[in-house]
């Protein structure tokens, strides 16, 4: 394979438009065969799906023997899109295949020229694995529910996965791994890390998402271990194993839901296993400190906990919502190297830490807060609520971050540059919650709350957007305390 030259936007050969019409023919033959046999020998929806996502991993893995130019390939993800949204429109299957084809189009851009095998490895191992998955999700039935948190998701069904993608890994980078210069141990060692991530990402990852998001993960690991140095490769694999045990003794002390500790792992391996330690303490410092002070005055905050949306025992979308940005910013620095990454997750970091530290803190001060637009006083636990020992408490949340990286900052000035992120994004979070967040007032007990149900009752919109929940409103917090630094940095010396 290394014997071809690739290249992402060549003008295709005569033999490479031939096969890209044998691909398109070979899925339009599928799909059609499939749909017969619904029709005349009861197949159910859910076989064509299976038999489409097949065929479409199959073809695409056979892609880098027959082409150099990667046009064909983008072209052969715009006719899945087309073959989706008509001959599966009703199978409701057309979006799925949409998420499929754009994440075939992402991986052929960004590794098409560089590891072609990558693309062929990530999508069989999607193809293979998680049409495995679903198969003993739909024939067996599975009781054994683990994953709870958006679609369920069974222990036989995540098994199968791992296995399965295992084993489809260890065949896959036997064969590229001659050309590679990978031994066996390391081919067992890379194709078990990646089905690990691989099986966490799948019980996170739901409906047409999981089309999007698990090729992708799949690609960024194989192309990280195959492009990155020994030594990076080896701490990758030392952070997925810290990452599991640091996921499980949180999940043990009930700071995280299974969803919650699966998304911590997946966050976990990539800062750590791409970051090392200089990346990865500051994120402990907010994740170990912030869990800890959930707990302070619980009696006081039960009295509050059906007014806020989340509890203090994190789930997936709570792990992302506050990490997120991090983990985006640690992805960016290993693509793109430059050191302004890592003062933007230190900013983003200091922001969800004051502003979770505000919360926790805050709501146990014994004056009531005033909302941060209008200065009056509100309730305890308003969104947009700000008190002094809040604010303070958001302060020293928003240090502790920046003290947490002091080892590594070469500059001083970084310091308080962090701190004043923090505590901007703190404040950004308060005023979006105070104008545009969703709040609700529940019919039955006249409760403002931040749920869109209460007392198992549907509650009634006053203020804000229904799609702007909490979560989203930690998102852009994070968001604006990295925007501060880069945009600070722009006016300093600091590289």
């Amino acid at each position: 394979m290394n014997e071809r030259t690739y290249i992402l936007l060549a003008e295709p050969s005569a033999g490479e438009w031939v096969a890209f019409f044998l691909m398109v023919a070979v899925v339009i033959a599928v799909t059609g065969f499939a749909k017969v046999g619904r029709s005349f020998i009861g197949l159910s929806p859910q076989a064509v799906r299976r038999a489409v996502d097949i065929t479409i991993g199959v073809v695409v893995s056979f892609a880098p023997v027959y082409c150099s130019s990667g046009l064909p390939l983008i072209l052969f993800a715009a006719a899945i899109v087309i073959v989706g949204h008509t001959l599966l429109a009703k199978e409701a299957h057309g979006a799925s295949l949409s998420a499929y084809a754009l994440s075939i189009v992402v991986v052929t851009v960004l590794i098409w020229e560089h590891e072609p095998a990558v693309l062929s490895l990530s999508i069989l191992v999607f193809a293979f694995g998680h049409t495995a998955a679903n198969i003993v999700a739909d024939t067996h039935k599975a009781q054994h529910i683990i994953v709870r948190e958006g679609e369920p998701k069974s222990a036989e069904s995540l098994l199968t996965l791992f296995l399965v993608s295992t084993a489809t890994l260890v065949m896959g980078l036997a064969r590229f791994g001659e050309e590679a210069g990978l031994k066996t141990p390391e081919v067992l060692v890379i194709a078990l890390a990646v089905a690990i991530v691989a099986t966490a990402w799948s019980a996170l990852s739901s409906g047409r998402y999981a089309y999007l998001t698990i090729p992708l993960a799949v690609a960024f690991m194989l192309w990280f271990y195959i492009a990155a140095s020994g030594y990076l490769v080896r701490q990758f694999t030392v952070g997925i194993g810290f990452a599991i045990v640091f996921a499980a003794i949180s999940y043990q002390f009930r700071f995280l839901t299974v969803g919650g500790a699966l998304a911590t792992f997946v966050l976990a391996s990539l800062i750590f296993g791409i970051g090392g330690w200089k990346w990865a303490v500051p994120i402990i410092t907010f994740f170990i400190l912030s869990s800890v002070l959930s707990r302070v005055g619980s009696q006081q905050k039960e009295v509050l906990a059906s007014v806020f949306e989340k509890s203090s025992t994190r789930d997936q979308s709570q792990v992302w919502a506050n990490g997120g940005v991090a983990g985006i910013l640690v992805a960016l620095s290993f693509l793109s190297p430059s050191p302004d990454y890592y003062w933007m997750y230190l900013g983003a970091l200091a922001a969800v830490t004051a502003d979770t530290w505000g919360t926790e803190l805050g709501i146990l001060s014994r004056k009531d807060p005033v909302f941060v637009t209008s200065f009056q006083p509100v309730a305890r636990g308003t969104s947009g609520g700000v008190s002094v020992r809040g604010i303070l408490a958001g302060l020293v949340g928003a240090a502790a971050i920046a003290v947490s990286a002091i080892q590594w900052v070469g500059d001083w000035l970084v310091l308080p540059m962090v701190i004043v992120a923090g505590i901007l994004g703190s404040i950004a979070d308060s005023v979006l919650g105070a104008t545009v967040q969703a709040q609700y007032r529940c019919d039955v007990c006249t409760t403002t709350t931040e749920r869109p149900t209460h007392c198992n009752m549907p509650a009634t919109l006053i203020r804000g957007s229904r799609w702007l929940n909490n979560n989203a409103v930690n998102w852009m917090c994070g968001i604006v305390g990295a925007a501060v630094v880069w945009i600070a940095l722009q006016f300093m010396e600091i590289r």
